[in-house]
């Protein structure tokens, strides 16, 4: 795994950093949201200096992967006009802002969080620069939408919900190893006191960072917390805001996290009017696909598109009667408009194309995953499957279902080295998983993958038995045979 003091360089817009693939370049894009116009302007960088590929992340962000070149002052420049590009190089090395991308349209949200987003980022953008940060250093808001991101791996996340009938925010801090859920405090802050609150926190940790020894990388926040403790860093908090945070012994808890709900078409809380969630295959859009999606949402919607930390997107503020239309033509851009598709369900790393520590190309086995699951079998229940190029999980941070984790298994240095996975399964046991099978080429992947979701739906309780519960109350031995009957079918 990897370590704390691991040097954690975030690829910017002006500080790109140079991939197996070529030059990568991250833009940030504070809250996931896009207009029609930024879309046109980053679909002509990829076509100028890339592949023709945008990849949309797990934090919402716009990657260019295989650019030809660093882009030039100029273009920088123009990005900057059109709110793309960070007014200080500071600030572009910053991770994103995250919010639910269905902040403003979502019928059950208890908060309208773009305006904190905005405030947040305005914060950044104009006041002294916090010194000593990581840039991996994330803050998220959570307005209790339907489609809940408060589980998202962040630093610091501010969830809407009731105490007392009133509105307020839950401070959750990420106090566990990296990728574990941020932690709810049992403190909370008025809506209008978000960003003096968060500028504490900030100002606390900016402050511990600097009394560090000088390493490669400044420490996360998470070193802090395990150092001081909690209750020493909410001390050193509140002396800044005092009487701001609010402690209530009421229990707090949302409802049931349902995946992949943004997918698909649904009602916004605006009257007639539907938002569209669209799945890609591995978070990846070709230009002419965002260019399209672009035109639908300035022609149909109100010239906005959203990225989503699940690496798909939305389209908002459709009207009813649009609907058939629009879903017909991003249909005809071969892109799926509905939950449980495949290419929803897939997660994957850069795998070799981008990254020196990857032992397999987990761009190609990925597609080749959802081109064979497309072609098979019908999913009829959310499904997270995750590839990773080695053991550091870079795409996705914990384990939901299957996890097929890479290695070398080649000891002939005569022949290239045979690519092939380790496969788990659940989310118990390992970081990964319980382990399924030591070593599956990855030829052989989607075939295996297969004759697993047929054994699940063949002895799984019922269909709302998801497969993380199913495999979690499996003896391995009993499911790999399962699997091997219906693999000797075939």
């Amino acid at each position: 795994m990897v370590s704390e003091s691991e040097a954690a360089r975030c690829p910017g817009l002006f500080d790109p950093t140079t991939a197996q693939d070529g030059i990568l370049a991250r833009l940030r894009v504070p809250g996931g949201r896009l207009s029609a116009a930024q879309c046109h302007a980053i679909a002509d960088i990829a076509d100028h200096l890339g592949n023709g590929t945008v990849q949309i992340t797990n934090r919402a962000n716009i990657q260019l992967r295989g650019l030809k070149a660093p882009l030039s002052n100029t273009e920088l420049a123009v990005l900057q006009q059109l709110g793309l590009a960070a007014a200080t190089v500071a600030l572009d090395a910053m991770r994103n802002i995250m919010t639910s991308p269905t902040a403003g349209i979502d019928a059950q949200a208890l908060l309208d969080t773009r305006a904190l987003v905005q405030a947040w980022q305005q914060h950044l953008e104009t006041q002294a620069p916090f010194t000593g940060l990581s840039p991996k250093f994330s803050v998220c808001f959570d307005g209790g939408e339907a489609v809940y991101v408060g589980d998202r791996p962040n630093d610091i996340t501010l969830v809407a919900a009731e105490v007392d009938g009133q509105v307020c925010l839950r401070l959750h801090l990420s106090m566990g190893q990296r990728g574990d859920l941020p932690q709810d405090t049992g403190l909370w802050i008025e809506p209008q006191d978000c960003i003096p609150l968060l500028v504490a926190l900030t100002e606390v940790y900016s402050l511990y960072s600097q009394q560090q020894p000088s390493t490669p990388s400044p420490p996360r926040l998470r070193k802090l917390l395990r150092e001081w403790g909690l209750a020493a860093y909410l001390e050193a908090v509140e002396t800044r805001i005092p009487g701001l945070l609010q402690r209530t012994p009421a229990a707090w808890s949302r409802p049931p996290v349902v995946p992949d709900a943004h997918l698909g078409v649904h009602a916004q809380k605006q009257p007639g009017q539907c938002y569209l969630g669209i799945a890609l295959p591995l978070g990846q859009v070709q230009t002419l696909q965002l260019r399209t999606i672009a035109a639908l949402a300035a022609e149909y919607g109100n010239a906005e598109v959203r990225l989503t930390p699940w690496q798909t997107l939305l389209l908002p503020h459709i009207p009813q009667a649009g609907v058939p239309t629009v879903v017909q033509q991003i249909q005809a851009l071969s892109l799926a408009c509905a939950a449980n598709a495949p290419s929803s369900t897939i997660v994957a790393c850069s795998g070799t194309t981008g990254c020196r520590s990857a032992v397999a190309n987990t761009q190609q086995h990925g597609l080749a995953l959802i081109a064979h699951l497309e072609r098979c079998i019908e999913l009829d229940t959310p499904l997270n499957i995750h590839l990773s190029g080695c053991e550091k999980s870079c795409a996705q941070h914990h384990c939901q279902g299957i996890t097929l984790v890479a290695e070398a298994n080649s000891q002939n240095t005569q022949q290239p080295l045979e690519e092939a996975y380790r496969v788990y399964v659940g989310s118990e046991g390992s970081p990964f998983g319980k382990q399924l099978y030591a070593r599956c080429p990855a030829t052989q992947v989607p075939i295996l993958v297969e004759a697993m979701l047929r054994t699940y739906r063949l002895q799984r309780h019922n269909a709302a038995e998801s497969f993380a519960a199913f495999a979690n109350r499996q003896e391995m031995a009993e499911f790999r045979q399962g699997v091997d009957a219906i693999l000797g079918q075939e």
